[in-house]
């Protein structure tokens, strides 16, 4: 679990844990640094209240930008930006890594009105697992209900999903 210290509009920020463990370490240089990045979260916060956006979604966006200014600042080349989520999908998984992309996208965009061009990470593809005949035959012999048995088996001999099968 890592930890990013941050202080907006009267909130303590303090040690708000994220799954990922990835640590936002805090690279404060002076005050000033500070007060404007604080500025901008503030005007970040402001924005996304203002469109409706969850709760989760703003602590969440809040978060990501301000890990992001911590690491590159607002002024950061396009480079220093790809080199930024590029050291991040080394360490966390994509989704993540475009969650974060998307929450730095909306700041350039709507908070600083500036052209944010960097493309999302492509997700890789996953295949779903399949179980054996000798799984299926097991969780078969388990259903003592006839009604239950024929709705597993039709959504088996069919390929259905769940949601296809129970009105």
């Amino acid at each position: 679990m890592g930890a990013c210290v941050l202080f907006v509009s009267g909130l303590n920020f303090d040690e708000f844990t994220i799954s990922a463990g990835y640590v936002c370490k805090n690279y404060i240089k002076t005050l000033e640094t500070t007060e404007s990045m604080n500025e901008y979260i503030q005007m970040l916060e402001l924005e996304l209240k203002s469109r409706g956006f969850s709760g989760k979604t703003v602590k969440s966006y809040v978060f990501h930008v301000s890990c992001f200014l911590n690491h590159a600042g607002t002024e950061s080349s396009k480079e220093d930006i790809q080199r930024y989520f590029v050291g991040l999908s080394e360490r966390l998984d994509r989704r993540t890594v475009n969650l974060r992309i998307s929450a730095v996208k909306f700041f350039y965009r709507q908070v600083l009105l500036k052209d944010f061009d960097i493309k999302y990470m492509k997700r890789p593809k996953r295949i779903p697992g399949v179980l054996t005949k000798e799984e299926t035959v097991a969780i078969l012999n388990q259903i003592t209900n006839p009604k239950h048995t024929l709705l597993i088996e039709t959504i088996y001999g069919c390929g259905l999903r769940v949601s296809e099968a129970v009105c």
